[in-house]
């Protein structure tokens, strides 16, 4: 299959993927904070992103397996991938070794730390244990996912996120039927859903691709160094979205009470919706891209950074103006209750979340090339300070707590120059042709759509039959603005062909 299909193709798994997990994951969030309540709902969302703070490294080291997984896939060199597995594996079980321990002694600190209504010490103990458990269960098996993605076998991924969905959902289900606190209750059924889905991955992985087969000797220093170093440098990176994702809610959850935890808990669920469908591209084509460096063919990866930043944040706006337009009553929709300050929290959050967006396949580039270490101090240090910045707002000046997401988003503009100019640097691209290859051609089809959509919003009654409108207002309008305009004619004729090629083979499976 050629590469331009195959992403093509594994674009719209992914896609379908999302679209059935998409309705999944609200009816469950909306099931679980009506069982749970706000108080238990910020009090999970706050443990939950302590949990995620500790196994931070864990995504750098995924990152690293990855990208170098994907290189030797792009060199042929099967012994090379074979060592580059079975270190990481090794990496990532000493790593899950270390989190658990770290994890069982800062517990009391965590618990002492956070605001818990009285009574609930116990049970947020044991979720915060039984939490740790279930994401070094996910940590130990992250290398066979790694495997998965650099093979770009994206149907396979799908599977597994179909899975993690089905069994997040029967954990809320059975809430109903099993007496018990709740919250605990959650945690645990999480946890087994991890342990068995984990357990899944890893047989299916051995049997599917032979350099996921466990192997000692294959253990290399040298590997181990080259993992850890590509490692090292992404994990700095990742420090940089913990900030302004999990330690952000630990920051209102020291400052504020549960309710406003389970407020901005609630938006960073919406956000994690659109940055499930905003990475869908990106993450299509992050192995395609390190395979093309490898083998030199820069021009691609050029092609590729401009097209995924394009596509990507003008896929997202289809349900991000609509949202904006119509927060209320969508969450009214969602939750029927909410906590007061929800809807400006998730404007926020989407505004952020699209800015990022269309800069994303620079942010890719850098991964390919694998010289990560200026861009990687740079992003950390730019979110240590807005994190620095938003804790003074709160602590010392006892600001509201809208400061937070406005702090984060101003910092996503100030990033913006970083990422565009140092990856720009790397694969040849400068800041003009990124403003018209890309900016130009997402910012005219949405203004485009935004005329019936805002028309919808302002002159129908407030009720889902208005919401359905804005929201086909903004699709009927927008559609075609962004093939007339934003899709050129190269990308038309690969999109062409893939459809005809599509039909082709399916006519000739139903002979």
């Amino acid at each position: 299959m050629r590469q331009s299909a195959r992403i093509l193709f594994n674009a719209g798994v992914m896609f379908g993927r999302m679209a059935l997990t998409f309705g999944v994951g609200l009816y469950a969030t909306r099931v679980l904070v009506n069982l749970l309540g706000h108080a238990d709902y910020g009090v999970l969302a706050t443990l939950g992103a302590t949990g995620t703070l500790l196994v931070f490294v864990g995504r750098g080291l995924n990152a690293s397996a990855q990208r170098n997984l994907a290189h030797e896939i792009g060199r042929s060199d099967q012994d090379r991938l074979e060592a580059v597995f079975a270190s990481t594996l090794v990496l990532f079980l000493a790593m899950s070794a270390a989190v658990l321990l770290l994890g069982v002694l800062i517990e009391p600190l965590v618990i002492r730390a956070i605001q818990i209504p009285p009574g609930r010490e116990a049970a947020a103990s044991r979720v915060f244990l039984l939490t740790l458990l279930n994401l070094i269960a996910i940590m130990a098996t992250t290398p066979f996912r790694a495997v998965v993605n650099a093979r770009q076998a994206m149907g396979q991924v799908a599977a597994f996120d179909l899975l993690r969905s089905t069994l997040s959902l029967a954990s809320v289900l059975l809430l109903f039927v099993v007496e018990g606190d709740s919250l605990v209750l959650y945690a645990m059924f999480l946890l087994l859903g991890a342990l068995v889905r984990c357990l899944a991955m890893a047989l299916l992985c051995a049997w599917r691709f032979p350099e996921s087969r466990p192997r000692l000797s294959k253990v290399s220093f040298s590997e181990l160094g080259r993992v850890s170093r590509f490692a090292g440098w992404a994990t700095l990176l990742n420090v940089g979205y913990q900030f302004y994702n999990q330690a952000a809610i630990v920051l209102l959850g020291l400052a504020f009470s549960p309710v406003v935890t389970a407020a901005y808990a609630i938006a960073m669920r919406v956000a994690g919706y659109q940055n499930n469908f905003a990475r869908v591209l990106p993450r299509v084509v992050q192995p395609a891209m390190t395979t093309l460096e490898a083998r030199g063919e820069r021009s691609n990866v050029q092609l590729l950074a401009l097209l995924t930043s394009k596509y990507a944040c003008l896929g997202v706006l289809f349900f991000v103006v609509p949202l904006m337009l119509e927060t209320e009553g969508i969450l009214r929709l969602w939750l029927d209750d909410y906590p007061p300050q929800s809807p400006l929290f998730v404007r926020m959050a989407m505004t952020w979340l699209t800015i990022h967006v269309a800069s994303s396949g620079f942010d890719r580039a850098v991964y390919a090339h694998g010289n990560l270490a200026r861009y990687a101090i740079g992003t950390t240090a730019l979110w240590a300070f807005a994190l620095g910045l938003a804790a003074f707002w709160l602590f010392a000046l006892d600001l509201p707590a809208w400061t937070t997401p406005a702090t984060i988003l101003a910092s996503v503009l100030a990033q913006i120059p970083l990422r565009v100019g140092y990856a720009g640097r790397l694969i040849g691209l400068g800041y003009g042709v990124w403003a018209r290859e890309t900016l130009l051609k997402i910012f005219v089809p949405t203004c485009v759509g935004l005329v019936p959509a805002w028309f919808a919003h302002t002159s129908l009654e407030d009720a889902w039959p208005r919401y359905l409108a804005v929201l086909a207002g903004y699709a009927v309008a927008a559609a075609p603005a962004i093939w007339l305009f934003s899709v050129g004619a190269p990308e038309k004729r690969a999109i062409r062909e893939f459809g005809a090629s599509s039909v082709r083979r399916l006519r000739a499976r139903l002979r």
